[in-house]
């Protein structure tokens, strides 16, 4: 029997550092933990024996936690956000308070407030950190334990407080980590791996956040099928590492797919319908440094950052790929991509409150009311050539109107524009992507506008 520990870092709280010896079989965008076992690759997971997972607290009270506010109710949003994971048999449950404070392989699931020089040292400057404990069985490494440390030194809280990051937002995505699941490109996604002060948008899964859970415990498909093709450059060399990504009929961001060392990708648990689907490069906001270093790090196997996004059927008008519950379907051509470097690439989005101004732009999603309207913020490197006709919501419940838009330059030289945004009352729930077009190029910012329910 082998067994490894696992340590992480990431923008929003840790990134599994692994090692993978072999190519991958066609991997996706909720990018799972790998590791070879004998010589095969596995994807760590607990044993279906082991739900219900149990997890306990430390038993600090809250006057001895003075990062939490003073009303929190932690308990809560433990056991809400340890919900949003339950797919049967998955479960998640908290079953108390333990004596125990510092994150450490001890046989406890640990969710820790606590500020000791461990927990200090195990999260750094991230605002939160799960380590997990592998064994290995049978050419299959099994998660034994699982800790996660709040930053003592970070501000949390459960009441929504602007200026403190939300508990039940926080550990929703560190119990994906906990559970196996690595970060998404998709900016809506629970899985992806950036966060902030205020954010809520983590508290709920996307569908690729369940594609991710159900290809990892290998869950019945249902109702659904799946797209599977290869990348590549003009030469037909295989491209690894890019996003290709599935856009259902409503404009939603389904499922992402990360490219395998073979150029190949397989966007699984969709349902029947027509999608548009496309491919880009992780050239921001997230980067290959996001992923699972010592398999996407690889020198050996570089990730191609440097090619520009394109579309099945073409960027001009792409052709919709059709999916049957219960099959797979093949495209019948490779995807071909461009490798000259993107001129194109939109970064940051934010609101303006009155059409002229905006005082932040940031790399996460953005959400908005079905019914709602704003002024949205564009940011990135060529958008001096972009046209305001060219930038649009993927899908028809969002408009963006294009006739008089704002532009300029950041102060850090970056080119922006301010359109209005609508949003029309019945629209279907979830995240798009915005698209920039100009000089014959196409880029995307893939789910990066959530439609919420009315307030």
């Amino acid at each position: 029997m082998t067994s490894r520990t696992i340590s992480r870092t990431c923008a929003s709280g840790l990134l599994l550092a692994l090692l993978l010896l072999q190519p991958a079989a066609p991997a996706s965008a909720f990018v799972l933990g790998s590791a070879t076992l004998q010589g095969t690759l596995s994807h760590p997971r607990w044993q279906s024996g082991s739900f219900p997972i149990s997890f306990e607290m430390n038993d600090r009270s809250l006057d001895l936690l003075p990062n939490l506010a003073s009303d929190s109710a932690p308990d809560a949003a433990i056991m809400a956000a340890m919900r949003a994971w339950a797919l049967a048999p998955i479960e998640l449950q908290l079953m108390g308070k333990s004596s125990t404070t510092d994150a450490r392989k001890d046989g406890i699931n640990l969710i820790t407030f606590a500020d000791t020089p461990t927990n200090r040292d195990v999260v750094g400057n991230f605002w939160a950190w799960t380590s997990t404990w592998w064994v290995g069985r049978t050419r299959q490494w099994q998660i034994t334990e699982a800790d996660t440390v709040f930053n003592p030194q970070r501000r949390f809280a459960t009441d929504l407080t602007p200026d403190r990051r939300d508990i039940q937002d926080m550990l929703t995505h560190e119990l994906g980590h906990a559970l196996g699941l690595e970060h998404s490109p998709i900016a809506a996604a629970t899985m992806y791996p950036f966060g902030a002060a205020g954010q809520t948008l983590a508290r709920t899964l996307t569908p690729d956040d369940h594609a991710g859970l159900s290809t990892l415990y290998h869950l019945a498909a249902g109702a659904t099928g799946e797209i599977t093709g290869q990348v590549q450059v003009g030469a037909g060399k295989p491209v690894f590492g890019a996003h290709v990504v599935a856009i259902d009929g409503d404009g939603i961001a389904r499922v992402g797919a990360l490219t395998d060392r073979e150029g190949a990708f397989a966007l699984s648990f969709l349902p029947a319908g027509d999608y548009q689907v496309y491919v880009e490069p992780l050239d921001g906001p997230m980067t290959p440094a996001n992923l699972p270093t010592s398999y996407y790090g690889d020198p050996q196997h570089p990730v191609l950052t440097q090619f520009r996004t394109q579309f099945v059927g073409g960027n001009a008008a792409p052709t919709p790929v059709r999916v049957t519950a219960g099959e797979a379907t093949p495209l019948i051509n490779s995807i071909t991509v461009d490798t000259v470097a993107p001129r194109l690439n939109p970064r940051f989005i934010a609101w303006s409150p009155d059409g002229n101004s905006f005082s932040d732009s940031n790399n996460l999603p953005l959400q908005i009311s079905a019914g709602d309207s704003a002024y949205l913020v564009i940011v990135g490197e060529g958008l001096q050539q972009a046209t305001a006709a060219g930038c649009r919501i993927s899908g028809n419940d969002v408009t963006l109107d294009t006739n008089l838009p704002e532009r300029g330059t950041t102060s850090k030289g970056l080119p922006y524009m301010i359109l209005p945004l609508s949003v029309r009352a019945g629209a279907t729930l979830g995240g798009r992507s915005l698209y920039v077009s100009g000089n014959g190029e196409r880029a995307a910012f893939t789910g990066c506008l959530e439609v919420a329910p009315p307030p």
